[in-house]
């Protein structure tokens, strides 16, 4: 599979390692934040979390009245990268990233950033 290049491909296989032990863990946390962030996006009426059937690591965000350009560049300025809307909006994926802030403060992103999109 890798032919000439497996002797190349020791640093892939380095930073596996280094998060392999931890990884069930900070993916557990991320789901749990990931929980909290959206009870507290949805308790806004604008904001909707559509999940799939027999579960996944992603959700469709759906927003009312916003301009999905507009929210998309007002959460990059705060270090929230989403990747480019469909026709009803984002697909978020849960993993560990979540974990770099609290679900409290996600939140409050994305609030404001609808608002600014509007």
């Amino acid at each position: 599979m890798f032919g000439g290049g497996l002797p190349a491909a020791w640093p892939f296989a380095a930073v596996a390692l280094h998060f392999a032990d931890s990884f069930t863990d900070n993916y557990k946390t991320a789901l749990e934040n990931a929980e909290k962030f959206f009870s507290l996006i949805q308790k806004e009426d604008s904001f909707k979390i559509s999940r799939y059937e027999n579960g996944s690591h992603i959700v469709g965000l759906s927003t009312k009245n916003a301009n999905f350009k507009r929210f998309s560049e007002s959460l990059g300025k705060k270090n929230i990268q989403l990747p480019a809307p469909d026709e009803n909006g984002f697909l978020l994926k849960i993993n560990p990233s979540l974990n770099r802030d609290t679900p409290q403060n996600l939140a409050q992103y994305f609030i404001e950033s609808l608002n600014d999109s509007r």
